[in-house]
């Protein structure tokens, strides 16, 4: 298969290269405008042209320069922000005119040779042209193109999938990043750090956030390593090296009251990874309008993200399917079309006292803060971290690199016996290299989420009250179990009775009720598929067990796991 660089050197060979300027001579072929085409991506490729293919669309990075507070976008962005923009033709035919020598060719005199002193085309032969707008928007419509791929942009250094160092600013073709530093100068990463070393890089990393009370493990103190505290050092890390890794857990940042710092933890992590303050989105007032508010950051390409100040249950598929998938589709906002785009983001989240529910308490870990004062605002402190961060980035960054790089050139030995998470690359290179360096697992503090969370605790309250009213390997229906709570199963209707009826008085029926109140109504159809989904699923030493039968009802029994 031919490469790009052999295409290239092919092209000069019967095309040539403009004598002054060196760009590849680019002919325009009225009746063939495929060649034209080839030419012109051949050019663009020659001359490293910062346009790059993603997922069906060609895009280039920009720079915002004012912070961005969109109503079509749903997201705050600040100053300098950089993210993807897509290809314009006006700017194409922009970039297309810089990478190559445009010539327009008389195909009556059918010569297409240069001469061999001038380089330039044979005189009578061919024209000086430049590219038109309609072989860009020929050029956008192709759908498929040679272009580089760009699976994201970074601020920082960064290390690759497989610990390897990414630091040279620009295109990297093995991991198809680009990187941006801003002109700032990050220090040399080394390149064997020890497991002391690493040690050594992460109280740097440690002493950011010495200040912050982070709820203590069971014998330690606020001050002293934890769980909540590897959270936020997790953070930190993930941040450095979230493009390169295929999946990573969102990271939640909690507290009792307001003013205990949940965003400045993670204004630091994002200042480390990006140089700024992340992109702030809401929860929003429904899940469509979530849905479309991850998709524009995604679509946009941010590094960092913060679903900012939650107040609602988090229940969410699409979430559930960005924080585990490598990529997501949905509809561009405002258009008829749709994307897929990748979800190699840091999401964080913030809130007072967050609730988790369902299937998203498997793809969170908590950072909980606790003051312990009436009034956390009145606190004070040595320093400002975020201030702090900013002005210390380029060490802060290669600190967290050097723990991260040190643990992977001991072949990442501190994923070795991890408990399994659904992130076996965030697992093996960031989790992992805290557990290494001393620090408690991160991954702990998804128990608390877990224990809480509404929709286990309605199964185990189910399974609690079955258990006294029916009891074990008693086999029922889905009608049977409504029967038995009430004499006029239509009484459960939802939502045409917010209410409780006075005659729903025994736990079953409440356990039912709030089983199933979120469908449309409490019946044996819903009851059934609820129980279908939950069946199988060990909870308080208890599970539920059922029998299909495609004929008539399926039964269900309550068993001991």
């Amino acid at each position: 298969m031919s490469t790009p660089k052999s295409k290239i050197e092919e092209h000069v060979l019967l095309q040539g290269r403009h004598k002054t300027t060196g760009l590849l001579n680019v002919r325009i072929f009225a009746t063939h405008i495929d060649w034209t085409l080839d030419q012109a991506e051949l050019a663009m490729l020659d001359q490293n042209a910062e346009i790059f293919q993603q997922n069906g669309r060609l895009v280039h990075l920009i720079h915002h320069n004012v912070v961005s507070v969109g109503a079509t976008s749903h997201a705050t962005r600040a100053q300098g922000a950089l993210v993807l923009t897509e290809v314009q033709p006006h700017y194409l035919v922009e970039v297309m005119s810089s990478c190559g020598a445009w010539y327009k060719v008389d195909m009556r005199l059918n010569s297409l040779r240069t001469d061999e002193k001038t380089g330039k085309p044979k005189k009578g032969a061919d024209a000086v042209a430049a590219p038109s707008l309609e072989i860009a928007r020929h050029y956008l419509a192709r759908g498929q193109w040679g272009l580089r791929v760009l699976r994201g942009a970074i601020e920082a250094p960064t290390l690759r999938r497989n610990g390897s160092i990414l630091a040279n600013p620009g295109y990297d073709d093995e991991s198809q990043l680009y990187l941006d530093t801003g002109g700032l100068e990050f220090p040399p990463i080394p390149d064997g750090p020890s497991q002391e070393d690493a040690i050594v890089a992460l109280q740097t990393l440690t002493d950011v956030v010495k200040d912050f009370p982070f709820e203590p493990d069971a014998s330690g103190d606020t001050g002293g390593p934890s769980a909540a505290r590897s959270v936020a050092l997790s953070a930190m890390l993930t941040g450095l090296v979230r493009r390169s890794i295929s999946t990573a857990p969102a990271h939640a940042i909690d507290a009792p009251v307001m003013g205990t710092g949940k965003t400045k933890i993670s204004e630091v992590a994002s200042v480390i990874a990006t140089g700024r303050k992340p992109t702030a989105i809401s929860y929003g007032s429904s899940q469509e309008e979530f849905q479309k508010r991850l998709f524009s950051t995604l679509y946009k390409g941010d590094a960092v993200v913060i679903i900012d100040n939650v107040e609602q249950e988090v229940e969410s598929d699409e979430f559930c399917t960005i924080l585990t998938s490598e990529q997501w589709q949905s509809r561009v906002l405002g258009l008829s079309k749709m994307a897929v785009v990748p979800t190699n983001v840091l999401w964080l989240l913030n809130g007072n006292r967050m609730t988790f529910k369902g299937d998203i308490t498997d793809r969170v870990i908590l950072c909980n803060l606790d003051a312990r004062v009436e009034d956390p605002k009145s606190r004070t402190f040595d320093r400002d971290p975020v201030a702090y961060a900013i002005e210390h980035r380029a060490e802060l960054a290669v600190a967290g690199l050097t723990v991260l790089r040190a643990h992977a050139a001991a072949g990442f030995p501190g994923a070795e016996g991890l408990s399994p998470s659904r992130f076996p690359d965030w697992d093996r290179m960031v989790r992992g290299a805290l557990v290494w360096a001393g620090e408690p697992d991160p991954h702990e503090t998804r128990h608390r989420l877990v224990s809480v969370d509404p929709v286990r605790e309605t199964h185990r309250s189910l399974m609690r009250v079955w258990r006294e009213g029916i009891g074990l390997r008693y086999p029922v229906t889905a009608q049977q179990l409504i029967d038995r709570t009430v004499a006029d199963p239509s009484q459960f209707a939802w939502p045409a009775m917010p209410a409780w009826p006075e005659d729903v008085s025994d736990e079953l029926g409440r356990a039912i009720y709030a089983a199933v109140s979120g469908r449309v109504g409490v019946n044996s159809r819903n009851l059934g598929k609820y129980l279908m989904k939950v069946e199988g699923r060990i909870s308080g030493g208890l599970v539920i067990r059922a029998k299909v039968d495609t004929k008539s009802a399926s039964t269900f029994w309550l068993d001991v796991a």
